[in-house]
């Protein structure tokens, strides 16, 4: 993991009143339910075997990607981000999250982020993110789909009593959107978002966090999500 990381803006994120927490998480930091981050691993997992992850670049990418820096977070949907929506959360440990960036292949480039703290851990919020930049709006177009079916296969092999529930009319954001709320047993636990602008393509689970309302979505999803389209990775030296 990486050390020394710091918020992207010195308050953390503001406090919102649209945004809504599992009922499973009360007022106060605690930890996530754990169901949610079994959602989280089965997801990536199916992601990364859908569309082939770094694995089959193997030294290459270790060889040539470029530094990570703090501030390249915002390039992805963060923790900073879904912490700073919940209610006296205060700010994130950082010391929990990873950021992998590959190298620039053809005009094309992956972004890996994760945040799961461990089980002992007194955390609210947690995330497991990309972002792919593709060469062509066609490849990104099959970025969106396989990402929006890896999510459904991840939900349905492995996390037990959770089914997601399709509210993608809550958002109006890109060329493509997919926007499902992760309901288990408890009620709402978490949210799952997979967006396309035109070569990008942004996905996203987190949570306690989700969405009840539109209203919401356009006040504290979507300046994240443009913020996040619009990062670009500044030119510095390659990891060695």
């Amino acid at each position: 993991m990486s050390e020394g990381w710091k918020p992207l803006s010195d308050d953390g994120g503001r406090a919102p009143s649209g945004p809504m927490r599992s009922p499973s998480a009360p007022s106060g930091p605690q930890r996530p339910d754990r169901t949610a981050l079994y959602v989280v691993g089965s997801v990536v997992a199916v992601i990364l075997l859908c569309c082939g992850g770094f694995g089959g670049l193997g030294a290459y990418i270790a060889s040539t990607a470029p530094t990570v820096l703090p501030e390249d977070r915002a390039g992805v949907v963060n923790i900073v981000d879904v912490q700073g929506w919940v209610d006296d959360a205060g700010a994130p440990d950082t010391q929990w999250e990873q950021l992998d960036i590959g190298p620039s292949v053809l005009g094309t480039r992956e972004w890996d982020y994760e945040y799961e703290p461990p089980d002992d851990a007194e955390q609210v919020a947690f995330v497991s993110s990309s972002r792919s930049d593709e060469l062509s709006q066609s490849e990104a177009r099959s970025t969106f789909s396989t990402l929006k079916f890896g999510a459904g296969v991840g939900v349905r092999m492995i996390a037990e009593g959770v089914e997601l529930e399709d509210t993608s009319e809550l958002l109006s954001w890109g060329d493509e959107a997919y926007f499902a709320r992760m309901v288990g047993e408890v009620g709402p636990i978490g949210q799952v978002v997979v967006v396309r602008r035109g070569r990008t393509v942004l996905f996203a689970v987190f949570g306690p966090v989700w969405f009840s309302d539109a209203e919401a979505v356009d006040e504290f999803l979507v300046p994240v999500l443009d913020r996040a389209a619009d990062y670009h990775l500044p030119e510095r030296p390659k990891v060695e």
